[in-house]
């Protein structure tokens, strides 16, 4: 999957930048991690930067669990009329977050530019990745196993059926030694066995 890390010319930056610290591509991932590092941090550099990385970082995964689960891919500029389709980001952020951070978090190349006052992500798998990170930072807080199971799966004459638009991030939850990793990877082996050849890595 590594040519969704090369659309845009600065993309192809990252991913040498990747070849020549490592000697190789990487897993997914890797890739992933690597591109939020460059991504989630200002094109322009400057003084007074009302975000630090762990606040962006903090901030894009908020914005990737709402976007995922509300089923709205676009979120709503702080300056834009807020009327019509889009996420209203600012509810879905923590409630240290200021007015400030929000719009400077939605400048960051993370992003694609603002269009009809509104930004997406830029790949969709980062986007799933983040909202995967969310989630594993929410069970990692004490959320239950019961919560888990509702966020991805239905239940259809008696057996579990996934949430088609949540699978991806659901891929991503499979990795890891905790019990719920366990659960999710069951779960997932019934309701959707080749999932896992499509999305996580």
């Amino acid at each position: 999957h590594a040519w969704e890390f090369a659309r845009r010319p600065i993309d192809v930056m990252a991913l040498a930048d990747f070849w020549q610290q490592n000697g190789r591509i990487g897993t997914l991932t890797e890739l992933i991690e690597f591109d939020l590092v460059r991504n989630l941090r200002e094109r322009r550099p400057r003084t007074g930067d009302p975000l630090t990385d762990g606040d962006a970082r903090l901030g894009a995964e908020a914005l990737a669990a709402g976007v995922i689960f509300c089923g709205e891919p676009s979120i709503k500029v702080s300056d834009a009329n807020l009327g019509g389709a889009g996420l209203d980001g600012r509810l879905c952020l923590p409630a240290s977050f200021t007015r400030d951070q929000f719009d400077s978090l939605l400048v960051r190349p993370v992003f694609d530019g603002a269009s009809f006052g509104r930004v997406r992500f830029h790949h969709r798998r980062v986007r799933e990745y983040l909202a995967a990170s969310w989630v594993n930072k929410r069970m990692a807080a004490g959320c239950s196993l019961d919560e888990l199971d509702g966020l991805f799966f239905d239940r259809i004459g008696g057996r579990r059926v996934l949430r088609s638009s949540r699978g991806a991030v659901a891929a991503w939850l499979c990795a890891g030694g905790e019990a719920w990793n366990a659960a999710i990877r069951r779960w997932l082996l019934e309701a959707a066995p080749s999932l896992n050849l499509r999305y996580g890595d």
